[in-house]
Order: C-alpha cells, then structure tokens, then sequence
C-alpha cells in the first residue's frame, strides 16, 4: 500500500520559524492557491504533506481532554528544622542574657550579646553626648591656668581636648559631681596658642567627639597701658602744687587736742554765670567726706594769701542743679567763696584729716593704673556742711539664708595680698536714690540711680500720646574674633547730663557746642571701641569721640556730684587681627584723659576664679566717700577709694586727679569658677552691696569687711540688675529675675522674685515658662522698672523667649506677686523698659524688641498707646531726659536716635 503523504511537500522544520516568512511563502504556496499540475488529468488531492525525510517530523497526534493527576509529594522537613534551630537560639541568647552575670569572664560573653537584645527590645544604652563645652574666656595668657567645663548628658569615665590635627592638649581632667557628668579640664599652656580646641569624652574604653570646639587664643603677658598723667602748672610759687585740706581760719585758736578730724561734705552755690561769686585770692573751698568735725592750730604764716588761685582736694558736692540762669535754693546747704574776716554763722572751720589724700598701693600699678601725684604745701578753707543722715538699715542672715549654705566662702584682697579680718577706716555710706545725685542733672548710670528703679528724669506734656523720631546719628562697626559688632548692646544705657556754664567752658567740648545754653549730653560707650558724645537737643557731636579700640559692652555711668569722671567697662578683648587688655576704664571728660584701669584678667597683683575680664555692669558712685563700687566678670566685687582732687574754683585751669585704692573681694560657694561671673549691675544702699552672679547666688555684702552677710540660691543665672525699693514702713524690697541658662534649661522657666533685702528670706515668686537659648538671651535679661507716684504699687519685668515665641511685659503687684496685667510681643526683648510719667499723673511704659519696635502703653492697665518701628535690632537699654528717649540700634548700619514723646 503506498503512502498518501508522499507526494505532499515537507512540513517547515523547527529551525525555519524564525527566518524571513516573507521568502517562505514564496517557496511554499498557500494550500488555497496552489496551481494545477500542468499535466491534464485528473487533480491532485490536498492532502498533508509526508514527513518520510529525517529531518521532518511527524505532525503532531491530536490527544483528547483527559483529567489532571498529580502524584502526592511527600512533606517538607526544613522548615521544622529551621524553626527548631531559631528556637534553639533564643533560648541560649536568652539564658544568656537573663542568667549569666555581667560580670567577670562570661560578663565579657555577656556583652555583645546584650548589646543586640538592647537593641531589639529598646533597651540600648545610650551613647553619652556633650551638652556643653564652654570656658570662662576663650583667651588667656601663657603660664596661666585655663579651665574648660566640660557637661554632659550621661556619666562618663574621662574627658580630654585635642587641637585641629586631632593631637591631645595635656591637662587635668577633673569630675566637678558625684554624677560625673560635669567636668573640668586644666591646662596650663607654656607657648602661645591659636585655635580650634574639641572635647571629647570616654565612655566604655571609646573616646566620643560630637565636634563641639572653642577658638581658643592664648598669648604671652601683655603690658598694661601707659599710665595718663597731667602735668602740673609751674608757674610761680602755688600753682601745680595740691594743697591739703587744712583750715585757713581768722583768729588763731588755743591748741586743741582732739580725735582724728573727720571733715563733712562741703557742696558749691549752682554754678552758673551769674550767682558764683569768683574766689578771693585769699580762699580756697575744699570739700570732703562727711566725718566728726574739729579744729587745728594752724602757723600763722599759712595765712599768707596769693593771688593765684590753688587747686582744693575732694570732689565738690552740687546740692542743687547747676542751671544756666539763677533759681531760688530749695533745700541743703550752699555757700560761696567769703573773705577770711567774715563770719558765718552757718559755717564751722574744720580740718582735713591727714589720710584724705593718699597714694595707691605701689605693687598694684599693673592692673590699676592711675595718675602721679601732686605734693601739698598749702592749706586752703574747709567749710563743714552738715553730712548725709545715716541710712539706718542693717542687714542679717536668717535661718536658710546663711552664706554656709552654699558653701560660701570670701576673701578680701589689695592687690594679690589677703587682707584678715578687714574693717573699713571710712566707711561707704550710700544714700537714698533721691540723693544719689547731688542736683537733678539728669541720669547719671544705669538705671538711674543705686536702687536701679527707672532710666528717666523729669515729668512730661503728653498730649497726643505718640512718639516720633526727633534726630538719628551714625555710630560705627568693630570686627572682633568671633564676629562683627555694631552700634551697641546690651546693656548700652546712654548717661545724658546737663553740665554747668563752668564746666562746659573747661571742657574739650567744640566751641560751638559750648555755647549751647543748656547743654544735655548724650554719653554712649559703644560696641566699635569709641565712647560717643551727643548734644540731646539736635544729635550732633559734642566733642571727640574717645577710642578704646576694643567693644564696650556696659552703660555709662558719670560721677553723681556733676564732677567730669566718666566710667565704662570693656566687654571683648580679640579682634580679627589682635589681642589686647580688657577691664574697666575711668576718664576724665574735662580732657578725655584716662585716670584708671582695673585690669580684668588674672595676675601677679590679682587673684580670681574666674578667667573672664570683662565688664558687662554699671558702676555706682558714692558721693559721701568719694568712692566707686563695681563688679566685674572674673567674679570680683571692687571698690575704688578715688582720693579723687578737682579744682572747680579754677575756672580757667580746671584739674582733675585722682590717687585710687583698690579692694576687691573674691568669693565662691558650691559652683564652677566661671559661674561666680557678676555680669549684673550691683546695687547698694548704706553699707551694703547687692551683687548677683552667673550661679543664681543674690548676695548681701557688708562693704565695711567686705563680708557676704546672706545668700539666696536664685536657681539660675542672673543678668539683670537687681532693683531695689523702699517701702512706707522702712523695710526694703529687692527685685531680681533669672534667666533660663544652666541650671533651669530644662525645666525651661524663668523666675522673678521680690526678696527681703534686710535677710535675703523669699516674699514671692512667679515663674514665666521660656526657652533656653544658646545666645542666653531667655527669660529676664531686661532690668525691671519699679514704679513710683500712680503706679507705685507696681513692678514691671519684660521676660524673653517665653513659650510661644517672642517676649512679654508683665505688671506684677509690688506686695504679692501677682500679675495685674501682661502683653504679649511677636519678637524677643532684651532691652530694658523706661517708665514716663505726665504732669497729669498718668505713667507710661516704653518697650523696644529686637527687631526695633517700640510700644508706648498705659502703665496701669497695659493699653497700648502707640508704636513705632525703627527697622533696625536693638539690644541697647533706653534712658530718657524729659520728653526725649535716646536708644542706640546694633543693626549693621547702627543709628541713635532721638525720639520725641508727645
């Protein structure tokens, strides 16, 4: 039988599938389309082709649906193996960790093991972090110690600094509590250094460094600036020469024995054109320091007289205001020049004592240094005015505010020598604010006055109620290490004074300025070096500008009897390109001379704590010793014996010296050195001076042994300066606020406080929530203004950074606490508010921001009046003369302004 298929062309292989179809079909014929043979008969039937060739394969047989089988598979094991392993696991690593101690040579097993469990399970020990890395001051001197306090969040073994190349700074490391989370590290460098230093700590065998670092400058000693003398006239036979304070009197007297003389305040009539009387050839006035009057014998050839006129010993205290026409004397004693033969019987002759007039401790010319001195020869006219009443205040630690508490321990020194058991031969007598000053010239320091209550003087027409700029001026830039300054900062509280006819004339004012009538200058210690001088009716210069060089940080503050002294403090000593001294100035305005320097840092001549030597506070002048008090950053509390000579009668000569003694006290309780920084102004009122330092320690000092008589623990940082008020039954309040810096970080609050400043014992305290800020310029930074007159139930704080953002200006009552009213402010304030008060009776409340706002608003019900925007920053406290506010911007082109109240 013979194959059907035969005659059937091959079926495409498998390999010809993919090649060109289009060639295919050519070759091959659709079945459909095939043409006939060209043999006639009978045709071809289409069959399939037969696949007979070995390279063909048979079609495919067409099977049926048949059902689908699966053989069953057996079950899979591994994964009962692998959970049984995994099971196996977690109970070793649990016995492990649950039943090996973790101690000893399985401790060691332990470890990694524990480690992953921690992990798992969020119970993984944290890794320590440094929280703070800081130094007291990021310059020093070589062979000095430098103290860096190390903080962190977690316990550590050990701390270390190593400089950019990562090479280790060799020093003693030091844990400062049983948490070991607050160290010290000591190092004492013996050749300049300049850079970078980081912080590391070791936890568990491994040094950590988050990268935290100090620019860090130390240079070799440098030498303290040139002593500024006056040299004396030398003209005839008195000229030049001090004269001391002994009595020229009419009749010669029986010799007297008596105590040591102890002289009074002497005070000259308002100096003005046309009620001084010029002074005799034959009589010099000569005030001094209120003590028990006596009289000398006296040779009678000291009678002789001259018709040159003598330089008098002792600042002259002004009982009235010096104003440019005569006015009626409303209270104290005045008197002018008499003749040797008249007699008054209000005036008492009464001799200097030998010891007014002294030198300053030799060894201490490098960190004080002052004008020469003059020697004495003749003896002019001492008139004995009745002395201030004693204050009558006396101070006390209760149970609770004893210094012991804190650990608390003083020491007094002059110079670098301890002095033991110290008590005071003459003693500090500060006054009641209302006669801090000598006459209503102006304000004269920070805050007015020593009770620190307000920065304004006289009442003012408000009418319209608003404020609008009067006149701006210039001020200038200072590139420093870590930045560049402008205008001034905090605190930067303008002095402005009204100067008598006689001192204008004797001054380095310009001339056309000296025929202003009157003359209220405008005096700014700013941040670019130079202390400015400004005419407050129209913001013109008054005089050159006197140039540190160097930032000045603190307000200005003038000498309350209307003597030319001008004080200041110096806040930065690094530039860009150098390093120089830092510490507190006194000038003398009637030739922009400087008459001493305290030197901050520590040296041969003086020992402190803390290395920091600036000075961010205001001094305070005491017009009864002629001295002056100031607290400094290195933790030390000073005070300054002027000695000081000022030849007033001289109206064509003026002369101004002074022959200082300075003491200074160093204390520290339970805290790190740095924290005994006094950044705040002191107050003081009698005997007794009230400081607040970096810790939150509020201190009474006793300023006759310079003694800490109570302590309170405020809780933190202290900035502002502390503000006191007497009340109508004699007691005496302090108020002070704390900032939200170290110690209250993280409870993030700040608290303002009313004390009782006879034994530090709390009244009240209210807490503002604030948050910390690196720039520490949370919480109270601002001072208070303790209100008087219709507000005199009233204190008034401005606290920073509070919870929300911005700021807010609280009204507290005086007595308990409690907030009376409180605004709101989008921005932060530093600045320090001022109150007004109309001639109506109503008082305002004048507030600037940051961002250079200013609100006017009712003092009692916190209504805001008015504002206006300066367009500028402003960290700079204002002060106010009548109806003008002067402010100061630190903006990058920095302006004072003048701004009228209406």
């Amino acid at each position: 039988m013979s194959n059907p298929n035969m005659n059937r062309p091959p079926r495409r292989r498998r390999a010809d599938r993919h090649k060109n179809i289009t060639s295919q079909e050519r070759q091959i014929p659709r079945e459909e389309t095939a043409p006939l043979p060209l043999r006639s008969g009978q045709a071809r039937e289409q069959i399939p082709p037969s696949y007979d060739n070995y390279d063909s394969f048979p079609p495919g047989m067409r099977i049926g649906s048949q059902p689908d089988y699966y053989e069953p598979e057996r079950p899979r094991r591994w994964p009962y193996v692998f959970m049984g392993l995994i099971g196996f696991i977690i109970l070793a690593v649990s016995l492990i960790y649950f039943v090996v101690p973790q101690d000893g040579v399985l401790g060691e097993i332990r470890k990694p093991v524990a480690s992953v469990i921690d992990k798992l399970i969020g119970k993984e020990e944290p890794r320590p972090n440094i929280v703070k890395f800081e130094t007291a001051e990021p310059y020093g001197l070589t062979g000095g110690r430098n103290v860096f306090t190390i903080t962190t969040d977690l316990p550590v073994e050990n701390v270390r600094l190593r400089d950019e190349s990562g090479n280790v700074i060799v020093g003693t490391s030091n844990s400062r509590d049983e948490s070991r989370k607050i160290w010290t590290y000591t190092v004492i460098f013996d050749e300049e250094f300049e850079g970078v230093v980081y912080a590391s700590v070791l936890d568990k065998d491994i040094w950590i460094s988050d990268g935290k670092g100090i620019q860090l400058n130390i240079t070799k000693p440098t030498e303290p600036p040139p002593l500024i003398t006056q040299p004396p006239v030398v003209e005839g036979d008195i000229k030049g020469q001090l004269v001391s304070a002994q009595p020229i009197i009419t009749e010669i007297p029986s010799p007297v024995e008596t105590p040591s003389p102890q002289p009074a305040i002497a005070s000259f009539a308002n100096p003005t054109e046309d009620n001084i009387t010029a002074p005799t050839p034959q009589i010099a006035i000569v005030q001094v320091a209120p003590q028990l009057p006596s009289t000398q014998t006296m040779p009678e050839s000291q009678l002789a007289t001259s018709d040159e006129p003598v330089i008098i010993t002792t600042a002259p205290v002004v009982t009235a205001e010096p104003l440019e026409t005569p006015v009626p004397d409303t209270g104290g004693s005045t008197f002018t020049a008499i003749e040797p033969s008249q007699e008054d019987d209000n005036m008492e002759i009464i001799a200097e004592p030998d010891d007014v007039i002294t030198s300053g401790d030799g060894d201490d010319t490098d960190d004080y240094a002052a004008d020469g001195e003059d020697t004495a020869e003749q003896q002019p006219q001492v008139a004995k005015i009745a002395p201030l009443p004693s204050v009558g205040f006396t101070a006390e630690a209760v149970s609770g505010t004893e210094p012991s508490n804190a650990n608390y321990n003083d020491s007094v020194y002059i110079g670098a020598k301890a002095q033991k058991d110290y008590n005071r031969e003459r003693s500090l007598n500060m006054p009641a604010p209302e006669n801090y000053t000598t006459y209503a010239g102006g304000v004269f320091t920070f805050r007015g006055d020593n009770f620190h209550k307000n920065a304004a003087h006289g009442d003012v027409d408000i009418i319209r109620k608003q404020l609008q700029v009067m006149w701006e001026a210039d001020l200038g830039s200072l590139r420093t290490g870590s930045g560049t300054l402008h205008g001034a900062g905090w605190t930067g509280q303008p002095a402005i004074i009204k100067w008598s006819k006689e001192l204008r004339e004797a001054m380095n004012i310009y001339d056309d300025k000296k025929a202003v009538s009157p003359l209220r200058e405008v005096i700014l210690p700013a941040q670019d070096g130079n202390v400015y001088f400004f005419d407050l009716s129209d913001g013109k210069p008054t005089r050159d500008k006197i140039n540190i060089g160097y930032p000045l940080k603190s307000s200005a503050s003038v000498d309350p009897q209307g003597r030319p002294i001008l004080a200041f403090g110096q806040g930065i000593s690094k530039l860009a390109s150098k390093t120089g001294d830092i510490g507190f100035y006194v000038y003398n305005l009637l030739n922009s001379e400087q008459l001493l320097f305290i030197n901050g840092r520590k040296s041969t001549k003086q020992v402190q704590y803390a290395t920091n030597g600036a000075f961010d506070g205001t001094a305070l002048f005491d017009r009864t010793s002629d001295s002056m008090i100031i607290g400094g950053e290195n933790g030390l509390l000073y005070t300054v014996q002027l000695n000081s000579e000022f030849d007033f009668a001289n109206k064509d000569a003026m002369k101004l010296s002074i022959s200082p003694e300075v003491l200074y006290q160093r204390g520290k309780g339970k805290q790190e050195n740095p924290s005994v920084s006094l950044e705040s102004s002191v107050a003081m009122y009698g005997q007794y001076i009230f400081a607040a330092d970096k810790q939150g320690y509020i201190r009474c000092v006793d300023s006759t042994t310079m003694k800490t008589v109570w302590l309170f623990d405020a809780g933190d940082n202290t900035d502002a300066a502390i503000a006191l008020d007497l009340q109508a039954d004699g007691s005496l309040y302090l108020y002070t606020g704390t900032t939200v810096h170290n110690r209250s970080r993280k409870k993030g609050e700040a608290y303002i406080r009313c004390l009782n400043a006879a034994t530090g014992e709390q009244i009240w305290s209210q807490a503002v929530k604030a948050k910390y800020d690196k720039s520490e310029r949370a919480g109270v930074k601002a001072s208070p203004v303790i209100g008087e007159k219709s507000i005199s139930d009233l204190v008034f704080f401005t606290v920073s950074n509070v919870d929300g953002g911005g700021a807010k200006l609280l009204a507290l009552n005086k007595a308990t606490g409690d907030v009376i009213w409180s605004v709101s402010m989008e921005n932060e304030a530093i600045s320090s508010p001022v109150a007004v008060y109309s001639k109506t009776g109503e008082a305002f409340i004048i507030q600037a921001d940051y961002k250079g706002k200013l609100i006017m608003l009712s003092a009692r019900d916190g209504q805001i009046t008015c504002t206006l925007e300066l367009n500028c920053n402003i960290d700079a406290s204002p002060a106010v003369y009548d109806d003008i506010l002067v402010i100061a911007s630190c903006s990058k082109e920095p302006k004072i302004y003048g701004i009228r109240i209406d």
